[in-house]
């Protein structure tokens, strides 16, 4: 997949619509210094322009495989597109992590957007809560992001408690001497 041009396509579209995308996902932890596998692009934009995005992929040859009001997944047949899946969120939680954002991840000579540690372990919880299969794979990347000197444990403290999840908080924290 050339994470590269999908990048820049999607930036493209969502910039034309007067928006900002950040790179969320295996590549944000990759960002962070914490690299995963992947085999796909995953990214968070405001739900505004979901519809026009979804057609703009549509209008590229992208399948649409899934749509809802937070998420959509696309897969192209071309595997150098391969398969993206978008987050939506609302205007106000657009606005606090694009205002926390930073440009740390480079591909091919360009800076992408990606949400601060704290913003990602947000995504990792709300993740799990949606899809309960997840848990595994997505606690594992909260506790590789926990380890980072960057992340405010104490922001990330909520995040926990609205989740109910306060014990693994607890645990996290001491196993890593935060």
């Amino acid at each position: 997949m050339d994470v590269a041009a999908v990048l820049d396509e999607l930036e493209a579209l969502v910039a034309a619509q007067g928006e900002r995308l950040c790179v969320v996902g295996a590549l944000a932890l990759a960002a962070w210094g914490r690299p995963r596998f992947t085999a796909d692009v995953d990214v968070l934009t405001a739900v505004g322009c979901r519809d026009r995005l979804v057609a703009a992929l549509e209008s590229r040859g992208y399948e649409t495989l899934h749509v809802s009001t937070g998420f959509s997944n696309h897969l192209h047949a071309d595997p150098a597109l391969g398969r993206v899946d978008v987050l939506y969120v609302d205007a106000a939680t657009a606005a606090g992590v694009f205002a926390a954002a930073s440009p740390r991840l480079e591909l091919a000579g360009r800076r992408h957007l990606v949400p601060a540690p704290e913003h990602l372990v947000a995504l990792k919880l709300h993740a799990i809560r949606n899809d309960p299969g997840r848990e595994l794979r997505d606690l594992a990347d909260v506790d590789l992001l926990m380890t980072l000197p960057e992340l405010d444990v104490e922001a990330v403290r909520p995040y926990f408690e609205h989740a109910g999840r306060l014990r693994e908080f607890e645990a996290l924290r001491a196993r890593h001497g935060r």
